[in-house]
C-alpha cells in the first residue's frame, strides 16, 4: 500500500494500480469515456487527461507511484478533458443537453453533464450512411454514432441511435450511450435480451 496526493489530499492506493481506479474510488469526478476496469486502458478517447507532477498525462494508462501528486480539476487538466470529449462529440450529434434518458446510465449523457457541455466546439459532420431499420428492437442512425472506445469494449460494430432510451433493464446505452425503443415487451423474446443485454459503465 502505499500514498499518492489526488487535489491535495492523500489517498492510499495498491502499487502498480492504475491511476483512474484510484480516483474512481475516491469519487473524485474526471471524465473516462472509453475505459472500463475489467477492459483496461483502451486510451481512444483522451478525455480522463490530469495532471501528474505538472505533465498531462491519461489517468487510465498511468500507474500510481510513491509521492504521486495528481490534479484532475487545474485549468490544464480541464482545458485538456474538454477538448478531448469536444472530439468525441464530434462524431455525435448532440442530444444529450435535452435526452431523456436520464437515469444514469449512459456515459455521454453523465460526461456532458459533468462537464457543463451545452454546446459542441467542434461542429458535427454528417456522415454518408444510411439508417439502417432492420432490427426489430433498434435503429442505427449514423448520425448519432459516437465511436470514442466506450461502445466498442462489448460491440465492436458498435454505434449509437438516435434516442437516449433503454429497452426494460437492459443496459442498452453501451452500443454507444442510446438505443431506440421498438417493442414494449423484449422480454418476450430472451434470446435477443439474452444477446444485448450488457453491464453499465459509469
Amino acid at each position: 500500500m502505499i500514498k499518492i496526493k489526488l487535489n491535495d489530499s492523500l489517498y492510499d492506493a495498491q502499487v502498480g494500480e492504475r491511476l483512474i481506479d484510484v480516483i474512481q474510488r475516491a469519487a473524485i469526478e474526471v471524465p473516462a469515456v472509453c475505459y472500463h476496469a475489467q477492459l483496461g486502458p483502451l486510451q481512444t478517447c483522451d478525455t480522463c487527461m490530469v495532471e501528474v507532477q505538472g505533465r498531462l498525462v491519461r489517468a487510465c494508462a498511468t500507474v500510481v507511484d510513491v509521492g504521486m501528486n495528481v490534479q484532475t480539476a487545474s485549468a490544464a487538466a480541464s482545458a485538456a478533458q474538454r477538448e478531448a470529449f469536444d472530439r468525441v462529440l464530434s462524431n455525435h450529434l448532440l442530444h444529450c443537453t435535452v435526452c431523456d434518458n436520464n437515469n444514469g446510465n449512459c456515459t455521454v449523457h453523465n460526461t456532458t453533464k459533468m462537464l457543463a457541455v451545452e454546446h459542441q466546439h467542434i461542429p458535427f459532420k454528417t456522415k454518408p450512411y444510411a439508417v439502417d431499420d432492420s432490427n426489430p428492437f433498434y435503429q442505427y442512425d449514423p448520425a448519432n454514432a459516437c465511436c470514442a472506445g466506450a461502445v466498442s469494449k462489448h460491440v465492436r460494430t458498435s454505434k449509437s441511435t438516435k434516442r437516449c432510451r433503454s429497452i426494460g433493464t437492459m443496459s442498452t446505452h453501451a452500443f454507444c450511450g442510446t438505443a431506440a425503443r421498438r417493442s414494449e415487451n423484449p422480454a418476450a423474446s430472451p434470446a435477443v435480451t439474452a444477446s444485448l443485454s450488457v453491464p453499465a459503465m459509469h
